[in-house]
């Protein structure tokens, strides 16, 4: 119901608008700060270069979005034995962009993914985003990458070493795992990312170097 409301909700408060471009460009800054940072293992690292340089995953309708929620953000009501959501939380992040920002979630819930996004297919009155479940997973995965990328901001020893673990356990669990098939992502442009993102991060580290200073 947020994702079909319309966009001038957002636009009229003077909220964020966020165009598909934006939303890639502001994923691909956090895999550059996150580099940047070190110990990024290098199978993410192609990962989510691989997923960021696929045109098609970032060909989405904008919605308006809640900026990201969990499972606790939902309210819910005993409705004759079956759970029923009677209000969300986490409004603070309203803007308009990805609608796979707030399905993000479901990854972690593998069990009861398809029927939530089989609801929110029958309850939208837009088509289902094709990609937006492989969309999500990405800004799942990348909320490792953020971590780390905090805990160096902040030169906290004990959160990058958590994040660094939390990145190693993934990294096992999905580097021989795509998150598109190959002929959704164009290898040239892959590696083109890759070098883009190679001099990012020699920028912000040496940005870096010289605020600690």
């Amino acid at each position: 119901a947020v994702h079909d409301l319309p966009h001038t909700v957002v636009r009229d408060a003077g909220l964020p608008l966020r165009t598909s471009g934006q939303r890639r460009d502001d994923a691909e800054r956090l895999l550059a700060r996150a580099a940047a940072a070190g110990r990024l293992p290098f199978g993410l690292l192609r990962r989510w270069s691989q997923a960021l340089a696929a045109e098609p995953l970032w060909r989405f309708e904008t919605t308006v979005t809640l900026g990201g929620v969990e499972p606790g953000s939902f309210l819910l009501a005993d409705a004759d034995g079956i759970p029923t959501v009677t209000g969300l939380l986490s409004w603070g992040g309203l803007s308009v962009g990805d609608p796979a920002v707030d399905l993000r979630w479901t990854s972690a819930t593998p069990l009861a993914r398809d029927e939530v996004l089989s609801a929110y297919a029958t309850a939208s009155g837009r088509a289902l985003d094709p990609l937006v479940v492989a969309r999500a997973r990405l800004y799942a995965e990348l909320e490792f990458a953020k971590w780390l990328v905090h805990g160096h901001t902040v030169g906290s020893e004990s959160i990058v070493t958590d994040a660094v673990g939390l990145l190693e356990a993934l990294d096992e669990n999905v580097r021989d795992e795509p998150l598109l098939t190959r002929e959704g992502v164009n290898v040239d442009d892959a590696l083109a990312l890759l070098a883009r993102l190679a001099d990012t991060a020699a920028e912000l580290l040496d940005t870096s170097m010289q605020t600690d200073a």
